[in-house]
């Protein structure tokens, strides 16, 4: 398995990484969410150079838990099984 760093959405069953990935999760969600989803019209010689800068920086921008969430079981069926 090759391990990744970046984060993958997956919308209607398309699957979205990066920057696109935040555009299709914002434009998923209720209320004012959907105006963020903007950044998928960007070039990806922006995209991607500000995705990796926001990733780097993450901690820096909006901080850190000292703990880890522990998800109960309708939150973990939300995301995709190890080793998929």
């Amino acid at each position: 398995m090759q391990d990744f760093e970046t984060n993958l959405v997956i919308v209607n069953g398309n699957v979205h990484q990066r920057l696109d990935a935040f555009a299709a999760a914002m434009g998923a969600l209720p209320g004012i969410w959907p105006i963020l989803s903007f950044c998928r019209f960007l070039p990806s010689w922006i995209k991607d150079p500000l995705y990796h800068a926001i990733a780097r920086n993450r901690y820096k921008i909006f901080g850190r838990n000292p703990t880890c969430m522990i998800p109960d079981a309708a939150l973990r069926s939300r995301f995709l099984p190890e080793g998929f």
